[in-house]
């Protein structure tokens, strides 16, 4: 297992693109969009960055502002179990204990 990627080893633009997603996913009311949030997460995750390959996943797990599908959040929290991310690991550990 490799370690955890840091905000200091990615983009501007993957760091920015992650906390736009956090931004729209955590705002309430009619300001919350999280399709917007997950097009945000999706650039943040395919750059790299562990945390937003996790959201990302935990959105294609459960349907949230992207359509179901656990074999894209499986794929999506292993690219964050691989670089060390613990919420990755706890998430994948869940699944499989069922």
């Amino acid at each position: 297992m490799s370690e955890s990627t840091t905000n200091n080893d990615l983009a501007p633009e993957i760091i920015e693109a992650h906390e736009e997603s956090l931004r729209l996913s955590r705002t309430e009311g009619a300001e919350r969009d999280m399709e917007k949030a997950a097009t945000f997460m999706l650039k943040a995750a395919e750059g790299g960055h562990p945390r937003a390959q996790t959201n990302l996943g935990y959105l294609y797990l459960v349907g949230e502002g992207v359509e179901k599908n656990p074999s894209e959040g499986l794929r999506w929290l292993s690219a964050a179990e691989e670089q060390g991310e613990l919420q990755a690991q706890f998430n994948l550990a869940q699944l499989y204990l069922g």
